[in-house]
């Protein structure tokens, strides 16, 4: 090799032993790394939240990845609600399967204050408002309260709610030892102390205030009733206001919340006036779904309970309207069971966000005047919560109906929906615009038990097309309660 040669290669020989002695730092320092992983300690390693749910684990998330039972690990966390049944301790509490205990018992109607009303729905657990750590951010309750409106801190009169182990012979809790009575008169049955027989009725001359303003400000500033009744200007009070607010933290794994509820009236038979008792539960949530005036009490036949459009199930047919079931319920409860009636037992149902503050603004007030009383009952404030896969080793909370699917989904020009009715009885399937108002009735009918399915050609009730968008479609009765999105697409 001529000196010229060897000349022209050490460049490319010093270049390679460079690259070489960079190689091996780097591998040294990715050594030193792991290394340095591997002897930190554990409390230093567990800042890491693997699997984004917000929780780490010190701040107590006992599952970060997959593993066992646990195939998603985010639904796992401090936040959660514990599934009974699935074998996982899904709350984190260091117990498995642990059921939430029943926190009131018996009668309860005087001292009765939001959080007396809260435990007698079955709202035991409380949550503090503003958690020091991600440890303490669990669901349960933020703070209740029973007052005369939102502008009105102070309570109604104390004969207007109370705590009830029975309303009558054949209202009985659905959990726990008792349940919540909200009346316009006098919450109490026939043989409860201070009862006040519902009409003509309890009035509170002090207890008045206008109707919620969220509620009223999309029906064109109108307390409606239904649309061949004459509704009351917004402008004019209420009388008799009860106003249960709750503020809730939603269990990380909860997709739906649920409560039963009664509404017994003695201004009935319904008839057109001004003269109409109001029941609203008005929702705040960042779910989609929620109805522009907030307000998701519905009837069986998914109508607004209120006097004059509330389907009452439970009367006599002396009153010139069917009453499927009688009037036996009404016993014992101090409304009269030739006279007066009741929707019977319901399932209020409707979206939040996992891990979200939501809050629950239960109103029952009278329009126009003081008489004749109505009250309603309330119980069995659950969740719906979402299974870790597969489903049918989990199962939903008690309540929860068969699954109502929509094929295909987003649809032109119709959709299918399927659902399966656990029991025989009478089934409602209605589609509401993103509003919460009514667009089509598919189903309103006795079913059989069994697998059912409609087609919807995306017209609403008078027959016109609908725009694109989205709609919910809603199935109640017969054991059923479920709520699924449809979009229809142009």
């Amino acid at each position: 090799m001529t000196p010229a040669a060897r000349t022209c290669q050490l460049p490319a020989a010093r270049s390679a032993a460079a690259i070489l002695a960079l190689t091996t730092l780097l591998l040294a320092l990715l050594l030193a790394l792991l290394l340095a992983l591997l002897l930190a300690p554990a409390a230093a390693r567990a800042q890491v939240d693997m699997d984004g749910d917000g929780w780490a684990d010190t701040a107590g998330d006992l599952y970060d990845v997959p593993g066992g039972l646990v195939t998603s690990p985010a639904l796992v966390n401090p936040g959660a609600y514990d599934i009974v049944g699935n074998g996982i301790d899904d709350d984190c509490d260091g117990i498995i399967d642990n059921p939430e205990s029943g926190c009131s018992t018996g009668d309860q109607v005087s001292g009765v204050t939001g959080s007396v009303l809260a435990q007698a729905m079955d709202i035991c657990r409380t949550t503090p408002a503003n958690p020091a750590s991600m440890a303490l951010k669990r669901w349960g309750l933020i703070t209740a309260e029973v007052r005369r409106s939102l502008s009105n801190s102070a309570a109604p009169d104390p004969l207007q709610f109370a705590a009830s182990a029975a309303f009558g012979n054949n209202y009985l809790p659905h959990a726990g030892g008792n349940l919540a009575v909200l009346s316009t008169g006098s919450a109490r049955d026939a043989d409860q102390p201070g009862y006040v027989p519902p009409a003509p009725g309890f009035a509170d001359a002090t207890n008045s205030s206008l109707p919620p303003s969220a509620f009223t400000a999309v029906h064109g500033n109108l307390l409606i009733s239904r649309n061949n009744c004459a509704s009351v200007s917004a402008s004019l009070p209420v009388y008799d206001v009860v106003l249960l607010r709750l503020r809730l933290r939603v269990p990380t794994n909860a997709d739906f919340i649920q409560f039963d509820d009664a509404f017994l009236t003695a201004q009935f038979p319904d008839v057109c006036t001004q003269y109409n008792d109001h029941f609203l539960v008005l929702l705040y949530s960042i779910a989609p779904g929620i109805p522009y005036d907030h307000n998701i009490a519905y009837d069986e036949l998914l109508n607004p309970v209120t006097v004059q459009t509330a389907f009452f199930p439970t009367c006599t047919t002396a009153a010139q309207q069917p009453c499927p079931n009688g009037s036996a319920d009404l016993v014992g409860t101090g409304f009269d069971p030739a006279n007066d009636a009741s929707t019977g037992w319901l399932t209020t149902t409707a979206p939040v966000v996992p891990g979200e503050n939501i809050e629950l603004q239960i109103y029952l007030f009278d329009a126009s005047d003081h008489l004749y009383d109505s009250t309603v009952l309330l119980d069995n404030l659950r969740w719906h919560v979402i299974p870790q896969a597969p489903a049918s080793a989990v199962g939903d909370l008690p309540g929860a109906g068969a699954p109502l699917r929509a094929t295909p989904n987003p649809f032109n020009p119709s959709t299918r929906l399927t659902f399966a009715v656990p029991q025989a009885g009478h089934v409602a399937l209605v589609v509401f615009d993103i509003a919460g108002r009514r667009v089509a009735t598919l189903v309103d009918e006795a079913l059989a038990a069994g697998d059912h399915q409609v087609t919807w050609s995306g017209r609403g009730d008078d027959g016109q097309v609908q725009p694109s968008g989205v709609y919910y479609a809603r199935v109640v009765g017969a054991g059923l309660n479920e709520t699924t999105a449809v979009v229809l697409m142009k």
